[in-house]
């Protein structure tokens, strides 16, 4: 199915969904006379809790999607770890975001994405690299291999404090070297 047609679909069992909660909310026949109020209260609580399911259903089958696509799209380009991360990038997926075990690994694939064809793939590899790191270098693959051969084995991960996110150019104690 398209996902025109989807996003047409799931509004529309949506929309039916609330139209019945707001039904049997308003509607006191709704259940037949005498029906407890309690059921009533159910149901439209059923709908509505239905309708929010189906919304975050969507959102979650949109992203898996996209997901697959990027893991795909990699394939087709070799299959290997800085093409995953360059097409993982180029669908706006967060390729560094904090959650990979070995930040090194995330610096490896980052630097390799730096020579990707794509804009804005090697310019959201060095804004990672940059916040993974906290240095400020230019989105030259050359001189990141160079810094990373020089301090590899010292990093220990993002600068303390930072959140990941590249700062005004200091260096952590854990990360400190020669620069570039």
């Amino acid at each position: 199915m398209s996902p025109v047609a989807r996003l047409l679909v799931v509004t529309l069992v949506r929309l039916a969904m609330i139209f019945f909660a707001g039904w049997f909310a308003f509607n006191e026949d709704a259940l037949g006379a005498g029906a407890p109020m309690v059921s009533r209260i159910g149901l439209v609580l059923l709908f509505l809790v239905g309708s929010i399911i189906l919304g975050e259903l969507d959102k979650l089958r949109t992203h898996f999607g996209l997901l697959i696509g990027a893991l795909r799209a990699a394939g087709g380009q070799g299959g290997t770890a800085a093409a995953a991360a360059a097409a993982a990038a180029s669908a706006g997926l967060d390729v560094a975001g904090g959650s990979m075990a070995d930040p090194k690994a995330s610096v490896d694939i980052l630097i390799r994405a730096l020579g990707a064809d794509d804009a804005d793939t090697r310019d959201k590899a060095h804004r990672h690299l940059m916040r993974l790191t906290g240095k400020k270098l230019p989105a030259e693959p050359a001189l990141w291999e160079r810094w990373w051969q020089e301090n590899r084995s010292r990093y220990k991960g993002p600068p303390a404090g930072s959140g990941g996110a590249a700062g005004d150019g200091e260096e952590s104690a854990g990360n400190a070297g020669s620069g570039a």
